[in-house]
C-alpha cells in the first residue's frame, strides 16, 4: 500500500508540475519548479540544474547564485542520452568531468546514488537535473532517500520538463511569428492607406486638368480678340487697359498649363532654370 500510495504522490506531482508550468515560462523558472518537485519527493544532498545554453549551474538553495560550467562538463551532460541513476563507484565517478559537478558530488557521503536527467527540445540538450544523496540502508515513511528504483519517477519527470520546455519553445516561436504577422499587415495597411490616398491625388489631377483644360479655351477666345484690338487705333488709356488685359490673360494660361501638367493632360517641357532667381 505504501508503494502504490507514493506512486500515486508522484504521479499527482507532476501533474500539479504540468498545470503549473505555463507554456510562455522561462527556462529558468520552469527547471525551478521540477528542482522543487524532486526536493519535496525525495530527500537530496544535491539538487542543481545545468543550463547548456548559458553554461551554468542552478542552485536550489540559492537560486540567484550561478556557478559557471566547463565546456568539459557541458559536452558530457550534451551527450547523454537517458536518465541514469546508479550507486556511486570508483568507475562511475571517474566518468563524471571535473569541475563543479564533480565538485558537488564529492560533498555527499558514500556510498551515494547519483541521477542525471538529461533535458532536450527538438532533439538539442538545453538543460540537465543532477541530483545526488547518501544511500539509506532502509527507506522510510520519513526518509526516502535517492535510490535506483526512483527511476522510472526520473524519466517521466524528464518528459514532463521536456514537454514543458517544447512547450515554451513554441510558445516563443509562435509570438514571433504573430509579432512578424501583425508588422505585415500593419505594412499593407499603411500601403493600402497610401494607394488610396494617391488614387484620390489622381483623381484630384484629372479633375484640375479638365477644368484648367475648359479655361484654357476660354482664354484662348480672350487672348485671340486681345490681340486684334491690338491692330486698332485705340486711345493711349485704353491700349494701357488693353496690355494689362492681355498681361493677365497671358499669366492665367500659364497657370492652365500647370494645371495640365498636374493632371496629367499636358506632356511636360523641360528648360534650363536660373535657381538664384
Amino acid at each position: 500500500r505504501r508503494e502504490q500510495e507514493q506512486q500515486a504522490a508522484m504521479v499527482q506531482d507532476l501533474a500539479s508540475f504540468s498545470r503549473a508550468c505555463a507554456s510562455d515560462d522561462a527556462v529558468a523558472t520552469i527547471l525551478e519548479r521540477a528542482l522543487r518537485m524532486l526536493d519535496a519527493r525525495i530527500t537530496l544532498d544535491v539538487l542543481c540544474a545545468a543550463t547548456l545554453d548559458d553554461a551554468a549551474l542552478l542552485n536550489l538553495d540559492e537560486p540567484d547564485r550561478h556557478e559557471p560550467l566547463g565546456d568539459d562538463e557541458r559536452a558530457w551532460l550534451a551527450t547523454l542520452r537517458e536518465t541514469r541513476v546508479r550507486p556511486v563507484d570508483d568507475e562511475t565517478t571517474q566518468q563524471v568531468p571535473p569541475g563543479v559537478l564533480r565538485a558537488r558530488l564529492e560533498t555527499v557521503r558514500r556510498p551515494a546514488c547519483f541521477a542525471v536527467i538529461p533535458l532536450r527540445v527538438e532533439g538539442r540538450a538545453v538543460a540537465a537535473l543532477w541530483l545526488a544523496a547518501s544511500s539509506s540502508g532502509r527507506r522510510t515513511f520519513r526518509d526516502d532517500r535517492l535510490e535506483p528504483w526512483h527511476a522510472p519517477f526520473l524519466a517521466l519527470c524528464q518528459g514532463s520538463v521536456e514537454r514543458a520546455l517544447e512547450n515554451a519553445a513554441l510558445t516563443r516561436a509562435l509570438g514571433d511569428a504573430n509579432a512578424q504577422l501583425r508588422a505585415t499587415v500593419q505594412g499593407l495597411q499603411r500601403a493600402q492607406e497610401e494607394l488610396v490616398h494617391a488614387r484620390k491625388m489622381e483623381a484630384v489631377g484629372h479633375l484640375a486638368g479638365g477644368v484648367a483644360h475648359e479655361f484654357n479655351n476660354l482664354l484662348t477666345v480672350v487672348l485671340s480678340y486681345g490681340a486684334m484690338l491690338q491692330d486698332l487705333a485705340l486711345p493711349a488709356p485704353a491700349r494701357v487697359d488693353l496690355a494689362r488685359m492681355l498681361d493677365a490673360s497671358t499669366r492665367a494660361s500659364d497657370l492652365t498649363r500647370q494645371l495640365l501638367t498636374l493632371g496629367r493632360r499636358q506632356v511636360l517641357r523641360r528648360e534650363p532654370v536660373d535657381l538664384g532667381a
